[in-house]
């Protein structure tokens, strides 16, 4: 038969047994307790920097479209700058243009304040006299000129220098108010 102490022992190995293995259940347990929690954590985690970015995402595509409505819109300016500088350079062609005939403007501009001179300073009572500017010839080459009538003191009409010559010839050959007693003309 088995000694008594052997018995004792052979239970008191199997209560450690036991034991350990509730320890290692218990520690196994808490384990997977902790992997769990890590697992919950870093899906919490996840789904926080997933929201996140996705936040992120939306904001920047609004921002995009945002950028891309501001540069329609500046295209659109800029169009209508360009439209607005090709009128603007016509303009100033055209005000070039204008300019270069200040020069001839201003020497009929002396033109006619001679011819208003010669009025002022000459009686009434000349009747029948033609009176030629010295300047004719600058009007002639710019191709300006201009006659004035007097009728009895009063200002009549005026022709350009197509319609007469410098002698008072109109395109029809005939001297204009040459022969008019009534008359006074003044051609530039």
């Amino acid at each position: 038969m088995i000694p008594r102490t052997t018995i004792d022992e052979a239970n008191k190995h199997i209560t450690g047994l036991h034991k350990k293995v509730y320890e290692l259940e218990a520690l196994v347990k808490q384990q997977n307790e902790a992997l769990h929690a890590k697992d919950e954590f870093h899906q919490e985690k996840l789904s926080e920097l997933s929201s996140a970015k996705e936040m992120e995402i939306g904001m920047l595509q609004e921002k995009v479209q945002a950028k891309e409505r501001t540069v329609t819109i500046l295209q659109e300016q800029m169009s209508q700058k360009n439209q607005q500088l090709a009128v603007l350079q016509r303009n100033c062609r055209a005000l070039k243009k204008v300019i270069s005939f200040k020069t001839d403007l201003s020497e009929l501009l002396v033109a006619i304040d001679e011819v208003d001179s010669c009025f002022k300073n000459t009686s009434m009572d000349l009747i029948g006299e033609e009176f030629y500017d010295d300047e004719r010839s600058a009007a002639s080459d710019s191709g300006l000129g201009a006659s004035v009538q007097l009728y009895n003191g009063n200002l009549t009409g005026s022709s350009t220098q197509d319609e007469l010559d410098h002698q008072g010839y109109n395109s029809s050959g005939k001297h204009r108010h040459k022969n008019s007693s009534k008359a006074r003309e003044f051609y530039l």
